[in-house]
């Protein structure tokens, strides 16, 4: 018998959002806290913004 792992499932989910960052970071971390799960923000700002 072979000894494999086991099959996983890779799917991708994208939201744009126009919030402050906290906003963003908080709403980012609930999907985040689930187990197998992770969650990746990015950050970009509109031209001539400036940067806190």
């Amino acid at each position: 018998m072979e000894n494999r792992e086991p099959e996983s499932c890779a799917a991708l989910v994208s939201v744009a959002l126009n919030a402050a960052a906290d906003e963003i970071s908080a709403l980012a971390g609930k999907p985040g806290s689930l187990p197998g799960v992770s969650a990746r923000t990015v950050f970009s700002r509109r031209n001539g913004e400036k940067q806190a």
